[in-house]
């Protein structure tokens, strides 16, 4: 099943259960993606995973706001 996550993703990775990419928050029109208020200072790179085991990924698009930034890299 093929899931549009809305997010630049770079550096791909996945097995059956886990998706993970990197996405820059420049890519992203500079938007925070670790859920802060304003806008990232300075602009970084934001590791996103996503479960692929969650029952409500097994619907078409269910899963595209299950993304859990898990990190900031410079």
């Amino acid at each position: 099943m093929l899931i549009n996550t809305g997010q630049a993703a770079g550096e791909l990775v996945c097995n059956a259960n886990v998706i993970a990419f990197r996405t820059s928050e420049a890519a992203q029109g500079d938007r925070n993606l670790e859920g802060g208020g304003g806008p990232p200072n300075p602009p970084a790179f934001v590791l996103q995973a996503y479960d692929l085991t969650r029952p409500e990924c097994l619907a078409d698009s269910a899963c595209s706001g299950g993304g859990t930034p898990t990190g900031r890299f410079m």
